[in-house]
């Protein structure tokens, strides 16, 4: 999937308080998984292979900042015989593990993510393929629909967060 997107992330306290939303919002669940994610040294941007249901590739470049625009370039279905070649040509700048729940509703993802030393957290991302559509007029109406509030939110991803642990 080629797209634009943009998402946020909060910690959540109360897993049970976001799933009483979707089934109440008519949300679709589409995944339950373990994810690992490992993010290799790159000069710009964000480059993981995902381990998960599908094996995956995916680039992004994006600021750390509270709500997050990034041009999204994924790769699917890929040999797992692929990663050794990428940790030994690029090196591993870390691994993320996590659990992820994804719901789903028209253009919007709600993910609760496990991640192994971090903690629970809410991610929201919406996407547009070229539909012009106002993704961050949607996304203000999703933070208070599920009651996040600006000072919840948490600008940096799963890498920067594990990768600041470890120092």
């Amino acid at each position: 999937m080629d797209a634009r997107c943009i998402d946020i992330k909060a910690m959540v306290k109360d897993p049970a308080y976001i799933r009483d939303i979707v089934l109440k919002e008519n949300y679709s669940f589409t995944r339950n998984e373990t994810q690992i994610d490992t993010y290799f040294k790159v000069k710009d941007g964000r480059f993981k292979f995902r381990e998960g249901v599908n094996n995956e590739l995916i680039y992004y470049e994006r600021a750390n900042t509270a709500v997050r625009n990034a041009e999204v370039k994924v790769v699917s279905d890929l040999p797992t015989e692929l990663k050794p070649v990428l940790e030994q040509a690029m090196g591993i700048s870390c691994v993320v593990e996590k659990h992820r729940e994804q719901y789903e509703k028209n253009n919007v993802y709600v993910r609760i993510d496990e991640v192994k030393n971090l903690g629970t957290f809410l991610e929201i991302l919406c996407y547009d393929k070229n539909q012009g559509l106002n993704l961050e007029k949607q996304l203000e109406k999703l933070k208070k629909q599920f009651n996040i509030q600006n000072e919840d939110l948490i600008p940096e991803s799963y890498s920067d967060l594990i990768m600041q642990k470890e120092v």
